[in-house]
């Protein structure tokens, strides 16, 4: 990978910024894909009659991941965008060898309007660069030019097994403080604070659910959470259980989303998990919207589900090459979610 350094006066002294430059993503191998995507409920058994006509069919999202390699391919929909790594923060877990957190800022972004931020919290035995260049990179393409993208380190020693309950990361307020220093020291973002952020999407991948839980409960910002993406990470399984409770009616109407994506291994906390939201809903007497997937376990559920479903729960065996099915999600779900999030032309 090239680095370009740049040099933030206000800020040299404290903290070093690097812009990356685009680099080409893994390409994907297709010869386990396996593609069709079918809806039930969650009182049901699949049939073929289940099957709607959001199919994804396996050439069709073969194609689509061919046409985001580099990520910062140009097309109609998004012409790329920028990477900052930024290191030696002064709020940070740390002295890590990789950054402390890193940045996507889409061509297009306007600083004048409201700014969305999605928050990717990677799992264990990684750590926010190369969860970023290995999974993220060539899914940027899906984001909205006003969406920007953090990956946090939210480790105390990255690229380990390690996650300690008490990590500076779950301090109160410690990651709200670590985003306005990011947004200060960010050029595109430098006039900005959370103040100016109009919503947050969280996404969680397996060992990253106790930065997520702190991020949401623990920073001020529990009410601009409009989305919740947990990735095979259901390892508390009542974790998220008040936020369910405080917003059901919006993920009701569609107003916020929840997306959970599991493997085996945490197939009982995440059934049980919906069955307390199916409950909750019928309790409120509330409409559900929920897609719901256990069958067709080799598929993937496409953004158009997302966008349509507000409440989106998937059992997964889909399989990238030398991937198990628990990394495998990290390289194509984000793309989609983050294309659920996208405004309406």
């Amino acid at each position: 990978m090239i680095l370009l350094l740049l040099k933030n006066q206000a800020s040299a002294n404290s903290s070093n910024l690097k812009e990356t430059q685009p680099t080409k993503a893994m390409r994907n191998t297709t010869s386990n894909f396996d593609i069709q995507n079918g809806q039930l409920c969650l009182d049901s058994h699949h049939t073929d009659s289940d099957i709607t006509n959001n199919l994804f069919h396996r050439d069709a999202y073969v194609q689509k991941i061919e046409q985001t390699q580099p990520y910062n391919l140009r097309n109609s929909i998004n012409s790329g965008g920028r990477v900052f790594e930024l290191t030696r923060l002064e709020n940070n877990t740390g002295r890590h060898q990789t950054p402390d957190a890193v940045v996507y800022i889409p061509n297009g972004f306007d600083a004048r309007r409201p700014v969305k931020l999605v928050v990717y919290n990677h799992g264990l035995e990684t750590n926010a660069q190369s969860a970023f260049t290995q999974s993220l990179a060539k899914q940027m393409n899906a984001v909205d030019s006003n969406t920007i993208v953090i990956v946090p380190e939210w480790q105390t020693k990255p690229d380990t097994r390690l996650s300690p309950n008490d990590a500076k990361f779950h301090d109160p307020g410690f990651f709200k403080n670590m985003v306005n220093e990011i947004m200060r020291k960010t050029p595109p973002l430098r006039n900005l604070t959370v103040d100016n952020i109009s919503e947050i999407g969280l996404i969680t991948h397996s060992g990253g659910f106790k930065a997520t839980a702190s991020q949401m409960y623990r920073n001020g910002l529990y009410d601009k959470v409009t989305s919740l993406t947990v990735l095979d990470s259901m390892y508390n399984p009542t974790a998220f259980d008040p936020w369910i409770q405080d917003n059901i009616a919006d993920l009701s109407s569609g107003k916020k989303q929840l997306q959970v994506i599991y493997t085996d291994h945490l197939e009982d906390a995440s059934l049980d998990f919906a069955k307390r939201i199916q409950d909750t809903l019928r309790r409120h007497r509330l409409p559900s919207s929920v897609h719901f997937e256990r069958g067709d376990t080799k598929t993937v559920v496409g953004s158009e589900t997302f966008a349509n479903k507000s409440i989106v729960f998937k059992k997964s065996d889909f399989k990238l090459k030398n991937d198990s099915a628990h990394g495998a999600m990290t390289h194509v779900y984000v793309r989609e979610v983050l294309n659920a999030r996208r405004p309406p032309n």
